[in-house]
């Protein structure tokens, strides 16, 4: 017991020597600090230089805010919950960064095989009426909502916003309808 009063009273010594601008008080936090919290965040993440990053982000951060910083619990507990914090958000950027990249290659894939799928169409196997027709025919089999949607895209080139601002729906809502308008004339047009 008399040993965590006088670590809590060394820590606010300490902690008060920071506010106030100490460099050797600094110092002596980051030595007793640094090895703990690196071990902490490079088990937690699995990556050694990512984790000493975002340890010296959390130093940097207390000598940046030394004056505004106020702990109520222990220094030791202020430190690992920041650098847990910090783990957590690199981690949850990480994934985001991750399901992005995903969805760009998907979109990519889609792309070649949508260009590989248009050098097989020849326009000498239909003519530009049939093809017309075959869109109308399309168009006219969809859902109603879907082909209202579509309708005010692509023939009152209206943007996505402006058709959900006039019809009273999401954004979201007008992008799925699209979506399925085109996947329906996709099916309908690729040669299989």
């Amino acid at each position: 017991m008399m040993y965590i009063c006088f670590m809590r009273h060394d820590e606010n010594t300490l902690l008060n020597q920071i506010r106030e601008g100490d460099r050797e008080g600094f110092r002596l936090l980051f030595d007793l600090y640094y090895k703990r919290l690196y071990l902490y965040s490079s088990h937690y993440l699995e990556d050694p230089n990512t984790a000493e990053d975002l340890v010296q982000e959390v130093f940097l951060y207390i000598w940046k805010n030394r004056s505004r910083i106020r702990i109520s619990s222990s220094l030791s507990g202020y430190l690992f919950a920041s650098i847990h914090h910090r783990c957590i958000e690199y981690l949850r950027k990480a994934r985001l960064m991750e399901s992005y990249r995903k969805d760009l290659e998907m979109k990519l894939k889609e792309a070649q095989i949508m260009l590989c799928h248009a050098t097989d169409f020849s326009f000498d196997e239909l003519d530009l009426a049939e093809v017309q027709s075959l869109i109308d025919r399309v168009i006219t089999g969809l859902p109603t909502r879907t082909q209202e949607v579509f309708l005010l895209s692509r023939q009152e080139g209206l943007s996505h916003v402006e058709i959900a601002d006039k019809l009273g729906v999401s954004v979201k809502a007008v992008e799925y309808h699209i979506t399925n308008a085109l996947k329906s004339l996709r099916s309908a047009l690729v040669p299989r």
